[in-house]
């Protein structure tokens, strides 16, 4: 049984590696790589990749998106604290905080947020990861979204994705 558990992860972790595409953004400076199955869209310096469908009926749309703007001279302690603590709460309808911390992505200090809400636009409890990092006086905004029954599905692509980023 632990041989076939250990066999799974190794599966899951070489077929995400294995499919990879990269993505560069030019105009928001950064590179991400994606499995094949994924799609893109983009609009200047932002980048939302779209989980495939699983079926014709799919209307969820879990996706993570990656946005760029000024830091506004704030630190991202700062940052985080003004645009995700004290705005979250009273911006998202029923905002739960599920969990936060630091971490590293790809050297660069980050700081990131679990949080469950109720989308108003669609009528469905959504769960949002966020990751916000500071690179050359310019705040990067990860953000996974599904619905909070799918997000256990896609917490762990989100991760892995953002863990890809490369700022230029």
């Amino acid at each position: 049984m632990k041989f076939l558990f250990v066999s799974l992860v190794l599966l899951y972790s070489n077929t995400f590696h294995d499919q990879n595409k990269t993505y560069y953004n030019d105009i928001g400076g950064y590179e991400i790589a994606y499995n094949e199955t994924w799609t893109i869209t983009t609009d200047g310096d932002r980048t939302t990749l779209h989980a495939p469908k699983e079926s014709k009926r799919d209307t969820q749309h879990e996706n993570l998106g990656i946005s760029r703007s000024s830091t506004y001279g704030l630190s991202l302690q700062e940052a985080y604290d003004q645009f995700i603590i004290e705005a979250f709460p009273t911006t998202f309808k029923d905002f739960r905080l599920i969990d936060q911390g630091d971490q590293k992505v790809n050297n660069v200090d980050s700081k990131w947020i679990k949080f469950s809400f109720y989308d108003e636009q669609v009528g469905i409890n959504a769960t949002n990861y966020i990751q916000l990092t500071i690179v050359k006086e310019s705040l990067y905004i990860l953000i996974g979204y599904a619905s909070t029954q799918k997000f256990p599905e896609y917490e762990d692509s989100f991760k892995q994705i953002i863990q890809t980023i490369k700022f230029r």
